[in-house]
């Protein structure tokens, strides 16, 4: 829906571009046409730039909140894996650690430029679980609730990537 705004306001901007040309070099008047293209162009110019701004502040905060929901998911994949004990939650704690030691070393946009096995990894760890403690009473909604976080994860990445 935004492009088509875009595309029809560039559009726009653009006719009033070539209409303006065609009136400056082929219409005799007696308008001091240069004090009128200098303010015409430096107010394109604030407003595109205005558009650009707004864009990328969107953008920015778009991509901060989905991190942050990211984020969230790891906090809650580790604290789930409290109901199956300190054995089970250590092992998730290594595998979201190694994730973020590869953040902290390489950059925030580690795992978006290069492959990582961190939502894999919880996936094979969340089934071993499941195959080791069954499916019954809170260890069951526990296991669901792991299932649910980590298909949010996988969503929320590729909603990094495509920001």
């Amino acid at each position: 829906m935004n492009k088509n705004k875009d595309i029809k306001l560039t559009i726009a901007l653009f006719l009033i571009f070539v209409s303006l040309t065609v009136i400056y070099f082929f219409v005799n008047t007696n308008i001091d046409l240069d004090k009128s293209f200098l303010t015409l162009s430096t107010f394109l110019f604030a407003l595109f730039s205005g558009f650009m701004i707004s864009r990328q502040s969107a953008r920015y905060g778009a991509l901060k909140k989905a991190l942050a929901d990211f984020d969230g998911d790891m906090s809650s994949m580790y604290r789930v894996f409290g109901h199956f004990g300190g054995k089970e939650q250590q092992k998730a704690g290594s595998i979201i650690l190694k994730h973020y030691e590869n953040i902290l070393k390489f950059g925030w946009d580690y795992p978006l430029k290069n492959r990582t096995t961190t939502i894999i990894d919880l996936n094979k760890l969340t089934k071993a679980v499941a195959d080791k403690y069954g499916t019954d009473g809170i260890k069951g909604a526990a296991i669901s609730r792991m299932l649910f976080v980590l298909s949010g994860t996988q969503r929320v990445r590729k909603e990094i990537a495509s920001l």
